[in-house]
């Protein structure tokens, strides 16, 4: 369940604009075989910067001033050219925000409570609270229940109290 709660937080923070950005100095250059493609993409440069890509056209170069930092080092060229792709298809460059998301995904697993772990009691009484205000917090990153309910009568059959 706090995997979820640390997911959703990363999710949110990118969503406000306070993804952390690698400016490339010098900036990557691309020549894209055709310019239309170059066109496609600056098309879109500002729904590509709200999710930390910088993007920019010299003639017949893409350039790519910054990346998102959660990407780590990426093929860069190869993700220009799946925006590419989808923007042709679905109109808007999904790619980007989903590796982002597989990497919030796999941050947050390795930053969250593990079993076993102990917990002061404000700590535990922290986490309650934030899965109380938490909208997603009946499921984790991977669609698995973080809890179920048993009403008294199903507690009474598991512990043979009453038929």
């Amino acid at each position: 369940m706090h995997e979820r709660l640390v997911y959703e937080k990363m999710k949110e923070s990118i969503q406000e604009r306070s993804l952390e950005i690698r400016f490339l100095n010098p900036p990557h250059k691309i020549k894209l075989d055709k310019l239309k493609r170059i066109d496609l993409l600056i098309k879109h440069k500002e729904d590509l910067k709200a999710f930390g890509l910088f993007i920019a056209k010299e003639e017949k170069f893409l350039l790519i001033s910054g990346v998102p930092e959660i990407l780590g080092e990426i093929d860069i060229k190869g993700l220009i050219y799946d925006l590419i792709d989808e923007i042709k298809e679905f109109g808007e460059p999904l790619q980007l925000k989903k590796h982002i998301e597989r990497i919030c995904s796999i941050l947050s697993c390795h930053l969250s409570i593990r079993g076993g772990q102990q917990l002061t009691l404000r700590e535990m009484n922290d986490f309650l609270r934030q899965v109380e205000e938490n909208h997603y917090s009946g499921q984790c990153n991977h669609g698995r229940p973080t809890y179920v309910s048993l009403r008294k009568k199903d507690l009474e059959r598991i512990f043979k109290r009453r038929a």
